[in-house]
């Protein structure tokens, strides 16, 4: 509701604002690496496998007119993101609904977002509330530096439980610090001429039953 009003405003104030559609297959090595805690539970510390997926959806941008050019112009995405692990003992699905929004600066972006994410690892030996499915919601940020045939994007998104018994992460035991219930973290580059490229990503989200990792490759819109 807050992007939509966001929207509106903007449109109002006098820009014309574009809309794409937004479709990436994407395919990539992960692995999922069982934290000291778990792992003399499980049959390996670590399983690796392919993961599969795509997202889908739309992706604006505005023109900022007449007196309004004193704004910053704003660019943003709304996608619907789904992803499943195979050749692993470790299944791990992944389901994210979000919208996306930010000024640009020449050719620097800024977005921060709203990620609604179902997610279900199935891990033999971790205990039922590791292994049960459930909700969180994220607020991702992301930092984007694009120069048309060229893109870098960092990202980071701390991760809140809706409801259920899973445990949250202890920051304190963790190399890699962060804040809220588990956090993701990414960068990615992309390469192409006009709406289609190539992409290439490494991210991570931490957990306290373990840390996922994913190298990928995107290709689409």
């Amino acid at each position: 509701m807050l992007f939509s009003i966001l929207l509106m405003s903007q449109a109002n104030a006098g820009e014309d604002m574009k809309v794409r559609p937004l479709f990436v297959p994407m395919f990539g090595s992960f692995s999922y690496r069982v934290s000291d805690e778990y792992s003399a539970d499980t049959s390996q510390a670590t399983y690796r496998g392919m993961r599969v997926g795509a997202a889908a959806g739309v992706k604006y941008k505005s023109k900022q007119k007449g007196l309004a050019r004193a704004l910053p112009n704003l660019m943003g995405k709304t996608r619907v993101l789904g992803t499943y692990t195979l050749g692993s003992e470790a299944v791990i699905t992944d389901v994210h609904v979000g919208t996306f929004i930010g000024p640009k600066f020449g050719p620097l972006k800024l977005e921060i977002g709203a990620d609604g994410i179902w997610t279900q690892t199935q891990i033999s030996g971790l205990p039922t509330k590791a292994t049960d499915p459930y909700m969180s919601f994220a607020i991702p940020a992301r930092a984007i530096f694009d120069i048309k045939v060229a893109k870098l994007e960092l990202s980071a998104a701390p991760m809140y439980f809706l409801g259920g018994e899973r445990a949250k992460v202890d920051w304190t035991n963790q190399a890699v610090k962060g804040i809220g219930h588990e956090m993701q973290y990414g960068i990615s580059a992309r390469a192409g001429l006009g709406p289609i490229g190539v992409g290439l990503s490494y991210g991570f989200r931490v957990t306290e039953y373990g840390t996922d990792g994913l190298i990928g490759i995107g290709v689409g819109l």
